[in-house]
This record gives C-alpha cells, sequence and structure tokens, in this order.
C-alpha cells in the first residue's frame, strides 16, 4: 500500500482526497491545525492524524517521514487577502513550500501533486486557457501560485523528484468554511439561508466555473497515480455562468426574494475558461456532479448551521 500524506487534509478539498485515498486502499497521513469543523468522521478510525502547524518546518518535516507521496492541498489566502497582504500571503506559502519540496526530497518522496489554480493565467487571451498559455498573474495569491509551480519544476529539474500541478478552477461545497473572502457559493447560500443580502463583488457580470470539490479530488487521486506525459492539468465542469445568473440561481432554490448588493473589487478576470480535455484524456477525468446538484448539498448542509 502506498503512503501517502495530505498537507490541509481537514480542509474542503483535503478531506475528500483523503477520503478517496482510503477508498483506493493507501495509508493515509493527515496533516492540519484540525480547528473548526471535522471533516473526516467518516474516516477517522482509518487514518493518522497529525496536528501542526503549516508554516512550523519542523511539524511538517516529521509528518513527511516514511511517505511516498504528497498531496499538497494548503494555502493561507484567498486573492483578496492577498491583496491586503502580499508579503503575509509569500512568507506563509512560498517559503513553507520550499521547505516541503526541500524536505521530500531529503526523505525519498516520491511524488508530490501540487493544488494550483486557474488564477495563474490572469485575464489570458487563450480561451479556453490551454495549459501551455501564457501565465499572467494578477495578484499576490495568484504570484505565488505560480512561483510555488516554477520552484516544483525545478527540484524536479535538479533532484528527480516526480510531481502533477493542477489548475482548476472555482472549487466549492457543503464542506466550505464560510467566512469573509472566502468561497462564493457558501457565502451565497449561507446568506440566503438567513435572509441577508447576497454580495458580489464587482458588478456581477463576471464568469466562473464552479467545480465541486468532490469531483476535484477525483482529479487529484488520478493525478496522483495514472501514468501521463504531462505534469500540469487544468481541472473544472466545463461550464461558466456569470455571478448574477449564479445569485438568481440561488434565490430561486430559497424561494426568497433576496437582496442582491454589489461592492468594487480590484483585479477582477472578467472571464476565465479553461480547457479540461487533457485531464479527461489523459487521466480519464471527468466532473459528475452539476451545479444544481452541488447547491443543493450546500444547502442540506448549512441548514444544519443556520
Amino acid at each position: 500500500m502506498n503512503n501517502c500524506l495530505v498537507l490541509g487534509g481537514n480542509g474542503l478539498i483535503g478531506s475528500f482526497v483523503a477520503e478517496k485515498l482510503v477508498a483506493k486502499g493507501c495509508n493515509v497521513r493527515v496533516f492540519d491545525k484540525f480547528t473548526g469543523k471535522n471533516n473526516l468522521k467518516a474516516i477517522e478510525t482509518k487514518i493518522e492524524k497529525v496536528k501542526g502547524d503549516y508554516i512550523n518546518q519542523k511539524d511538517v518535516r516529521q509528518a513527511l517521514d516514511g511517505i511516498e507521496y504528497v498531496f499538497h492541498c494548503i494555502h493561507t489566502t484567498v486573492p483578496r487577502t492577498s491583496i491586503e497582504k502580499p508579503v503575509f500571503d509569500a512568507e506563509t506559502n512560498i517559503l513553507p513550500s520550499i521547505n516541503i519540496l526541500r524536505d521530500s526530497c531529503e526523505l525519498g518522496v516520491k511524488k508530490i501533486v501540487y493544488l494550483s489554480s486557474i488564477v495563474v493565467y490572469g485575464n489570458t487571451k487563450t480561451i479556453p486557457a490551454k495549459e501551455n498559455a501564457r501565465l499572467e498573474p494578477m495578484t499576490p495569491y495568484a504570484v505565488s501560485k505560480m512561483a510555488i509551480e516554477k520552484y516544483i519544476e525545478y527540484f524536479n529539474r535538479v533532484y528527480g523528484i516526480d510531481y502533477a500541478i493542477l489548475r482548476p478552477t472555482t472549487s466549492y461545497g457543503e464542506r466550505q468554511v464560510v467566512s469573509k473572502g472566502t468561497g462564493v457559493i457558501a457565502n451565497f447560500v449561507f446568506n440566503a439561508l438567513r435572509n441577508k443580502p447576497i454580495v458580489i463583488y464587482g458588478n456581477g457580470s463576471s464568469e466562473k466555473d464552479f467545480l465541486h470539490a468532490e469531483d476535484l479530488a477525483s482529479g487529484v487521486i488520478a493525478a496522483g497515480f495514472n501514468k501521463s506525459r504531462f505534469k500540469i492539468f487544468n481541472l473544472g465542469s466545463g461550464k461558466v455562468i456569470s455571478l448574477n445568473n449564479l445569485a438568481e440561481k440561488v434565490k430561486k432554490a430559497t424561494g426568497n426574494n433576496i437582496e442582491i448588493n454589489r461592492l468594487n473589487k480590484a483585479c477582477e478576470v472578467q472571464r476565465l475558461v479553461c480547457d479540461i480535455s487533457r485531464a479527461c484524456s489523459e487521466l480519464d477525468w471527468k466532473p459528475k456532479i452539476s451545479l444544481d446538484e452541488g447547491i443543493k448539498r450546500c444547502f442540506a448542509k448549512f441548514k444544519k448551521d443556520v
């Protein structure tokens, strides 16, 4: 059995990754701060939980001991908070990732699978964006994602560690932590359930491709273990929806006439669609959860939290 480490394994995406690794028969170690809700209840007896801080090199190095596959699902910022704190973004994402790569090479890790983001493309002129499109990051968050990708390529070139880089579209799901600045769908649904205004940053015309975290996790596993001549893969639903139309869809689901507030937002990518054909053909992967089904799952879960 493969020995696997999921960094950020109690989070929205990482918890689904951990579940799928367990189902695959892997030995799974989950590294997380384990603050807030527990997303691993269903598999707690089948995994090893390691509590630690991602920016503490000693904590992470200990978690890497005996590991063959690393699934890197941690990022400490979101685009908006990275604009407010660019130095924090670099210090708590780029530097810890370099330490992880160095320690992984020293400890004999076979492969690292990194969750980057579609935002590395920025306002690319290539629509839909292919994996070889020019990278034009527009926020510190996107810059740090791109920088970590380049460091992974460097450590592969110099030290030979295998890797896969995933560039997913906007992920969401019922395990999302609802907080300011994170989770468009989670915030829309949570506010609607409390009869509070849905807040859109920008004029609402920007279009996003939403991918359920469980589908994303399936792509992560496929990239980790499937053979391919490629190392970088886009993951998405293949469909886009404007924030205005998404808000209307959520309003319809609630049956309430919820107010929609629009606020100014800097560095907004108006339309970004990625080409997922490489992942579909090379990884034998495709998204299965529709946006309507995903929203229903969020409603069902968040109703318990209101």
